[in-house]
């Protein structure tokens, strides 16, 4: 019986060794299974399309990714930023295997750029996690993103892909990027689609960089000064993500409303005509700015062009009840440093409080039209220094000024602050004009007023 035993426990020791031996060890598994994922990104002769839409508030990035034996991925695609950096690349890759299959696009290319957007908050990514296999596709997904995951369709391409591109649409429209406000997080450019068959301008917000657009307002009218003077003016904001193909910036969205008894729904717009025309921007400075002709479906013909109203800048204006005002901290000049850490009120004016604007205010005591600060007193009072202007215009959001040598002070300055004053507003308004947008923001309206001679900024608050 003991010997029965004895054998039939052998029996058992040697079948359970033999199954032991049968389980592929882990290190086997994963050189396994990144082969396999490796066979399927080589398959496709014309590599793999995909539409990369970083976050769902975005727009789409267009991509073609060929990845090659020698562990490259020659990454063809419409981001135009960096001079065209990333048209078209070449760049290792890699598979790895640690909790799930991932994919790693390992020096800087199209991918790393969108991840540093924004500081790194935009929601860009270049490792992606291997999710499955769909038909012919093949799904991965952000690694970073813990919210709202990334979903990315790995997608056949063919050799027409390529033709849908419009890289140098995007590059025409990259240009638009110039004379706006710049400080946290800056104004999307201005187009101004002037649509002929309906004597109406549409304006909207267009951001190259997150390729998203938000339209601002409506107006009858095609000339500037028509639109400026009309009363038929619509507030719209609606904000869509956009993408470039074919010659034409198509919406992922509609814009859609009514206005003055006619429907607008836009989906695409083809942009075929470009141009440039010269606009004095800055007073004596002649600028070249991006033009196009096309074509709305289902509205007609269009030119788009640069433009700088907009709808809450168009508010602007005279305030009798008291003057605009805002914390000292938010005159910024063209390095984005505020005026109170480095410039003419660190040095001059350490005891700083605010910023005070005086645009048609009706007072006894203090002028009507002038720029200046409040200051903090030695006893914790406030002072009111200012030096005053005189309006030379202001046309829609366009504000023309020209200072004068006469000064307010509410209490008699013990120094001579007169020529720190004068050099403040001179920088603030050089050239003699400032373009004013909104400052985002949920609780009160905030005016933004920047200056295209120095890109110097001012927020204020009415």
């Amino acid at each position: 019986m003991k010997k029965l035993l004895i054998i039939l426990l052998g029996l058992f020791l040697f079948s359970c060794s033999d199954d032991l031996e049968k389980i592929t060890p882990p290190e086997v598994r994963a050189a396994e299974a990144i082969a396999e994922l490796n066979d399927k990104l080589l398959a496709p002769s014309q590599g793999w399309k995909i539409e990369y839409q970083p976050t769902p508030q975005s727009g789409i990035f267009q991509m073609i990714i060929d990845f090659n034996e020698d562990g490259t991925a020659i990454i063809n695609s419409d981001l135009t930023a960096n001079e065209g950096e990333f048209i078209q690349q070449t760049i290792p890759y890699r598979i790895d295997n640690a909790f799930s299959l991932e994919l790693i696009f390992e020096t800087y290319g199209a991918f790393h750029y969108l991840f540093e957007l924004e500081r790194a908050s935009f929601g860009g990514e270049f490792e992606f996690l291997f999710v499955t296999e769909e038909n012919e596709n093949l799904l991965f997904s952000s690694k970073t993103d813990f919210n709202n995951t990334t979903l990315v369709t790995f997608q056949p391409a063919t050799s027409s892909d390529l033709e849908v591109f419009s890289t140098e649409l995007a590059s025409n429209i990259n240009s638009l990027d110039t004379f706006s406000p710049s400080i946290f997080g800056g104004v999307p450019p201005i187009q101004k689609l002037a649509l002929p068959t309906r004597n109406a301008s549409l304006f909207w917000f267009i951001d190259p960089v997150r390729r998203v657009i938000t339209a601002d307002f409506i107006s009858s009218g095609l000339s500037e000064i028509d639109i400026i003077n009309t009363g038929d003016k619509q507030r719209i904001n609606q904000t869509v993500g956009y993408k470039y193909s074919n010659g034409q910036i198509v919406l992922l969205a509609p814009i859609s409303f009514q206005f003055l008894g006619n429907d607008y729904s836009i989906q695409s717009i083809s942009l075929t005509d470009f141009s440039t025309n010269d606009e004095e921007v800055c007073a004596g400075v002649s600028s070249s700015l991006p033009m196009y002709a096309g074509e709305i479906p289902g509205i007609g013909n269009v030119d788009v062009s640069k433009s700088f109203l907009n709808f809450v800048g168009l508010q602007f204006g005279p305030q009798s009840s008291r003057p605009y005002s805002v914390n000292a901290f938010f005159a910024f000049n063209d390095t984005f440093n505020s005026l109170t850490e480095v410039g003419i009120l660190a040095d001059e004016f350490p005891n700083a409080t605010g910023i005070a604007f005086n645009y048609g205010f009706s007072s006894d005591i203090e002028p009507e039209n002038a720029m200046g600060l409040y200051l903090e007193a030695s006893d914790g009072s406030t002072l009111t220094y200012l030096r005053e202007f005189e309006l030379v215009s202001q046309i829609g959001n366009r504000l023309e000024i020209n200072f004068l040598d006469d000064f307010y002070f509410s209490e008699p300055p013990i120094d001579s602050p007169e020529e720190g004053l004068i050099t403040f507003t001179n920088q603030m308004f050089e050239g003699g004009s400032m373009i004013i947008f909104e400052f985002p923001n949920d609780r009160n309206r905030v005016f933004w007023l920047y200056n295209p001679c120095n890109n110097y900024e001012l927020l204020l608050v009415p």
